[in-house]
């Protein structure tokens, strides 16, 4: 019925009644060895066209070995370019994961099958705001993994993307335990590229918290093992952050030419959308060393290379950091714009910082003119300043993980 229903946001209204009905003409002819053995087949075919998908919106990013499918899936979908990719992982995300679950229930999917779908998705349900499944698979991989060192990977993955998410919450104590236990089993597995993306996320949390000199740490030793394995997106993406810790330190010349490196590899090669995340650390560099017309130009191209992969995450962040330029060169009816669009994007997402709430921090009411009048219809608008400039917040970042 799903197959040839509209793909609305009720699409899938029916599927509890579906499953019900399935379960009493089922029930007496279908052992649970072949329930588990359909699920399987549907989350093979599933996770074929989710890694499809998820190359398209992450480009640049390579197949690795170690997570794979148990067989080939049949193709479900065949993808004309990203915006397709983007349409079908948002009308069948419900079914991905529904199924995914039950299969992770009936014992009918690995746990490195799991962990690959959990990554693959995650750039897409973080971008979109589907933190909730994404929470869902990973805590399913880890669960499905235990213990056992056969599926040590498995669960250092799960882990990855549970710190990730933590950090993303803004829960840093949660973070900080999860992206330690997925930098040990990475190295209890000889997994050096992936324990290198672990340390990056864990030298964001770091910068988040104030830990400079550990995020310096993890952030250099994770470019070691990233450049020691010609992993040159991987090196970009850290640069990035170590950009970042050198702007939370005051060394703006050292965070613009980390920014610049990085920005040069990504418009040089296949990833040049991913240059969205240096531009906007770029700008904030530029905004702090008062070159504001260059600090807005910045923020503008970040945005604009966001709302090209869908990345309602990356948008709100550099639409924030764009009010903020304005605001400082004084062009306040630009300012307010741009705030109000990031924070109704930040609601849409679940608003996980609190910036719809008033904070404490300093309050400037900013007047903005109606149409052509300066009196009755005034819109007298208060901005939470400490809520809704971001600063540079870059720990949950697709781009920052695997």
């Amino acid at each position: 019925m799903s197959a040839i229903a509209a793909q609305d946001a009720h699409r899938y209204r029916y599927h509890d009644l579906l499953r019900l009905f399935a379960q009493e003409v089922s029930g007496a002819t279908e052992t649970p060895a072949d329930i588990a053995q359909s699920l399987a087949r549907v989350v093979d075919a599933h996770l074929t066209a989710v890694v499809d998908a998820d190359e398209l919106l992450r480009p640049g990013h390579q197949r690795e070995a170690g997570c794979e499918a148990s067989a080939a899936g049949p193709a479900l979908q065949r993808f004309v370019g990203p915006s397709a990719a983007l349409r079908w992982l948002e009308s069948e995300r419900a079914a991905i994961v529904s199924v995914a679950l039950q299969a992770a229930g009936h014992g009918a999917v690995r746990p490195d099958q799991l962990a690959e779908l959990t990554t693959r998705l995650r750039a897409f349900l973080q971008r979109r705001g589907h933190w909730t499944d994404w929470e869902l698979l990973a805590t399913a991989t880890v669960e499905a993994a235990g213990d056992s060192d056969c599926w040590a990977r498995a669960a250092a993955i799960g882990h990855l993307e549970l710190g990730t998410l933590a950090s993303t919450r803004h829960r840093f104590a949660q973070a900080v335990a999860e992206l330690r236990l997925s930098v040990e089993l990475f190295g209890r597995t000889g997994d050096e590229l992936r324990q290198g993306r672990a340390l990056n996320n864990l030298g964001v949390v770091y910068i988040e918290t104030g830990r400079h000199q550990e995020a310096a740490d993890c952030l250099e030793r994770a470019l070691a093992v990233q450049r020691a394995r010609g992993s040159e997106l991987d090196a970009a993406i850290t640069l990035d952050n170590l950009g970042l810790l050198h702007l939370r330190r005051g060394a703006r010349e050292e965070a613009s030419a980390h920014c610049l490196e990085s920005i040069a590899f990504h418009r040089a090669g296949a990833s040049a959308e991913l240059a969205s995340a240096p531009l906007n650390i770029l700008g904030l560099v530029r905004c702090e060393q008062g070159r504001l017309d260059e600090a807005i130009a910045l923020q503008f191209e970040s945005r604009d290379l966001a709302r090209m992969q869908g990345n309602l995450y990356r948008e709100a962040l550099a639409l924030l950091d764009l009010a903020e330029a304005y605001r400082r060169q004084g062009e306040l009816r630009q300012a307010v714009d741009c705030a109000e669009q990031g924070l109704e994007i930040r609601r849409r997402l679940g608003d996980p910082y609190g910036t719809g709430r008033p904070s404490p921090g300093w309050v400037p009411r900013w007047t903005r003119q109606g149409s052509g009048t300066a009196h009755p219809d005034t819109t007298s608008i208060t901005l939470y300043v400490h809520g809704w400039y971001s600063q540079g917040t870059y720990y949950a970042d697709d781009l920052s993980i695997s």
